[in-house]
């Protein structure tokens, strides 16, 4: 029997989140038949009103046989954003033949690394308090320097373009 009660907001947009990838995915049939997740609880994960939820696995596949709408993937989107990150989908290698948009991919991710390296250091919960500890320092300046990588790899690729011209 579900636990019924109050859900937290982040419960309830990841219910949302499901019962749109089950629309997306072709509907409960579908995934039902997809998945070992029955109707009626695929029916009950998709409900604000209900803390049923589906395993992560499911959430994926789910997720893998919707059709490609604005929003899609949202049950990993719905996650992302409950653990305060962002889903970027990779370029497909068609899409992609110079490497630009895949090098601008990582920088993006490189930039989350010492974004969030900054933050723990200065945060009052650091190793020493608001004052970088020589640890932290030494993190910060290692993703430092994969983004001075990952930019001069994204310069390389720009000018060998420009000499294609």
């Amino acid at each position: 029997m579900p636990i019924r009660g109050d859900i937290s907001i982040g419960e309830k947009a990841l219910a949302l989140a499901t019962k749109r990838a089950v629309e997306a995915a072709g509907g409960l049939d579908r995934c039902a038949e997809e998945t070992p997740v029955g109707r009626s609880q695929l029916s009950r994960c998709g409900s604000v009103n209900d803390r049923d939820s589906i395993a992560i696995r499911d959430a994926v596949t789910i997720d893998l046989l919707g059709t490609r709408t604005d929003g899609h993937p949202f049950i990993v989107r719905a996650m992302c954003r409950q653990l305060g990150g962002v889903f970027v989908r990779m370029p497909d290698a068609s899409e992609d033949a110079g490497g630009l948009t895949l090098t601008v991919v990582e920088l993006a991710g490189e930039l989350g690394d010492l974004s969030n390296s900054i933050r723990a250091a200065l945060s009052p919960d650091g190793e020493m308090g608001v004052e970088p500890s020589p640890r932290e320092r030494e993190k910060i300046r290692a993703d430092i320097l994969r983004m001075q990588e990952t930019l001069a790899a994204l310069d390389r690729r720009l000018a060998d373009q420009e000499g294609d011209r």
